[in-house]
């Protein structure tokens, strides 16, 4: 993922958007991520959760959706309960 604490992350995004915007972006991407599961680290998904935010980036700046805010909600939320089914899945399986 590159919305979080991480200084490097925070540079792939950092053409796209001022800084003041990245930070709102980032709180949006923990509250998402923290109605599914608090317990997830988004450090250890970090590729689901970077393809995704790539892909909103994308179709935002094409100017196919006015709301970014609620496309990161929604689409890191989707990967988080992609990754929660995973790991209830792993778990009930002992995989």
């Amino acid at each position: 993922m590159f919305l979080y604490n991480s200084e490097s992350n925070l540079e792939l995004a950092s053409p796209f958007f001022k800084s003041s915007k990245l930070y709102q972006l980032s709180g949006i991407i923990f509250s998402s991520k923290a109605s599914i599961d608090r317990n997830i680290v988004l450090e250890h998904h970090d590729s689901k959760n970077r393809k995704a935010l790539l892909i909103v980036i994308s179709v935002y700046k094409k100017g196919k959706v006015e709301c970014l805010k609620l496309l990161v909600y929604t689409a890191i939320k989707r990967v988080t309960c992609s990754i929660k089914v995973k790991l209830i899945m792993e778990e009930a399986w002992e995989i």
